[in-house]
């Protein structure tokens, strides 16, 4: 996910510097997707793109694990792996947070230059803007400096007594850095601001905004109690981290989820479309010739991605929308090397 961890930000920096699908909106059945891939994979049939990536991609980790990949191209689906095994998205809800921040930004009812105390308690931090949350670059740090003092804690579930009055004295005393970067309590804070100004959670917002629409029907994100299975961390099974904050890390689903998710992206429906335009277009300009969008990195290439990480799960998700393509992983490991996430790039970049 990205949340609070360390161990999640060299992954996901990676992807920070790095169209017309056929009808977001379309519901997948995951049931009728598993029936038609053994259909179309018949006995020394070649492998297609999603399998040949599938291969690649587990031999990144020391031992086997799940996982499920889905490639998109020519208006054509195509996936491997498990089609009906639940994984976290970890960090890239931070995506889905951004969009539901640009449909309050698409209705007026938000200003990107918003300054955060005017919806949250932000003490001497009160002038850090919803843009700088939303491209981090707020100056806040990577975690809040009391994300670990909720009684209780334990290694094993960092994050779920981690609650909204702790974050908001965490932002009001929080020193900035314009070298901080990468911040997942940026984050945390701004699905607060959203939450706020929506009236809801993140995953009722979600629900009606992203995942109806988008045809994402077995996708949540649920406060607290997560629901999903266990992953590995250096080969032995370790729980999924559940949440009190969700809008850095806490949404979750199928393969068939993230495939709808990327179509939706790639052409919304058209009371969306403000509000993607608005996510995905590059709202920072790095000396390097990347950009940043509503927490999309967007490489020199033109590209969308993110990805995420956490003891149990590894994702990933990339976007090409001028040629309306897309590919994207869940794993039940928190063990993938950062070349991992090469592969996704590179192969919608070719």
């Amino acid at each position: 996910m990205t949340q609070g961890r360390g161990r999640f930000i060299p992954l996901l920096l990676l992807l920070f510097l790095g169209g017309a699908a056929c009808g977001g909106g379309t519901e997948v059945d995951p049931a009728a997707m598993e029936s038609t891939t053994e259909v179309e994979r018949e006995e020394d049939a070649p492998e297609g793109a999603a399998d040949e990536l599938l291969t690649q991609l587990t031999e990144h980790a020391n031992y086997e694990f799940e996982a499920s990949v889905f490639v998109f191209e020519g208006g054509e689906l195509e996936f491997a792996g498990p089609l009906d095994r639940r994984y976290s998205f970890d960090s890239i809800t931070k995506t889905m947070t951004a969009l539901l921040l640009a449909d309050l930004l698409a209705t007026e009812e938000l200003d990107l230059v918003t300054p955060v105390g005017e919806i949250l308690d932000a003490g001497r931090n009160a002038e850090i803007t919803l843009l700088q949350l939303a491209t981090h670059t707020s100056g806040l740090p990577e975690t809040a400096d009391n994300w670990d003092q909720w009684e209780g804690f334990t290694d094993e579930q960092p994050y779920a007594g981690y609650t909204a009055d702790m974050a908001e004295t965490a932002l009001e005393m929080a020193e900035l850095d314009e070298d901080a970067g990468y911040s997942n309590f940026g984050f945390q804070i701004l699905g607060l601001c959203v939450e706020k100004v929506g009236e809801d959670t993140l995953g009722g917002l979600a629900r009606h905004q992203i995942f109806e629409p988008a045809g994402m029907s077995t996708a949540d994100i649920p406060v607290g109690e997560r629901g999903l299975p266990d992953g590995l961390l250096d080969g032995e099974p370790v729980p999924a981290w559940n949440n009190l904050l969700t809008g850095d890390g806490g949404a979750g689903g199928t393969i068939a989820d993230l495939a709808a998710y990327a179509e939706f992206m790639l052409d919304p429906p058209a009371d969306s479309a403000a509000a993607v335009d608005i996510a995905t277009t590059a709202h920072i300009q790095h000396d390097d010739g990347d950009a940043s969008g509503l927490a999309w990195f967007i490489p020199s290439e033109g590209l969308l991605s993110h990805a995420g990480a956490s003891d149990a799960y590894n994702s990933m998700i990339v976007l090409d929308p001028d040629a309306g393509t897309a590919a994207g992983y869940l794993t039940a490991t928190g063990d993938l090397d950062d070349e991992a996430v090469d592969l996704f790039l590179d192969y919608l970049a070719a």
